[in-house]
C-alpha cells in the first residue's frame, strides 16, 4: 500500500528492541516503555494545564536539527561496524550473535530517535510559519507535540548512550579495566 513510505517498521522494531530476554523469552520491557511514554506524554500536559509555550522555538528547531543530522552520522559508523562484525564472527556463534545484537538494537534507536527528530522539526517549522509575525514564542498544538517528540527523544537518547558504550565495548573487546560494565573486586 505506502510502499516506500510505510513507516510501521521503524515503530514495530523500536517497540522490540524495548524488550529483555529472560528464561521465558523476550518479555516487554515494561519500565522502559512507561520510562519513554509518561514524561512524553506528562511534558505536554504540564504545558497546556500551566499555560507554557516554547520561549525559543528556533533554537530548539536549531538543536532538533542538529542532532538529527548528528544521530544518521551515527547510524552511518554503526552500519560499519555491524558489517565488520558479521566478517569477524563465524555465523552462530554466540560472541558475535550477542556483539551484534548489542548493535541492531543501539541502530534502531538512533533510527527512531532521528524519524522522530525529523518529525520535531517538521512541527517546528510549520509552527513558526503559522505563528503571528510578531509572536516570541511558540504556543498551542505546535509546542506541545514539540515538547512531547522532544522529551521522548531525551529519554531515548539518555537510554540509548549506556547502549551504544556497551554496543562498543562488546564489539571491540576492551579491556577490563577500561570497560564500564566490567565490575571487579
Amino acid at each position: 500500500m505506502l510502499g516506500r513510505f510505510d513507516l510501521s517498521p521503524i515503530f514495530r522494531a523500536h517497540w522490540k528492541v524495548l524488550s529483555k530476554d529472560t528464561q521465558n523469552g523476550t518479555e516487554p520491557d515494561w519500565p522502559a516503555r512507561l520510562g519513554l511514554l509518561l514524561p512524553s506524554i506528562s511534558a505536554p500536559a504540564a504545558m497546556i494545564i500551566c499555560g507554557w509555550s516554547l520561549a525559543q522555538p528556533t533554537a530548539l528547531l536549531t538543536a532538533v536539527a542538529l542532532l538529527a543530522g548528528a544521530l544518521i552520522a551515527a547510524f552511518a559508523e554503526l552500519s560499519s561496524l555491524r558489517i565488520k562484525l558479521s566478517e569477524r564472527y563465524d555465523p552462530g556463534e554466540q560472541d558475535g550473535e550477542n556483539d551484534k545484537a548489542a548493535i541492531d538494537e543501539s541502530v534502531t534507536h538512533v533510527l527512531f530517535a532521528s524519524f522522530l527528530l525529523f518529525v520535531n522539526a517538521a512541527v517546528l517549522t510549520i509552527g513558526l510559519a503559522m505563528a503571528p509575525e510578531d509572536a516570541k514564542s511558540l504556543t498551542g498544538p505546535a509546542a506541545w507535540i514539540s515538547a512531547g517528540l522532544f522529551t521522548y527523544t531525551v529519554i531515548l537518547a539518555l537510554m540509548l548512550i549506556p547502549r551504544l558504550l556497551y554496543a562498543y565495548t562488546q564489539a571491540n573487546k576492551v579491556r577490563d579495566d577500561l570497560n564500564g560494565f566490567y565490575i571487579g573486586r
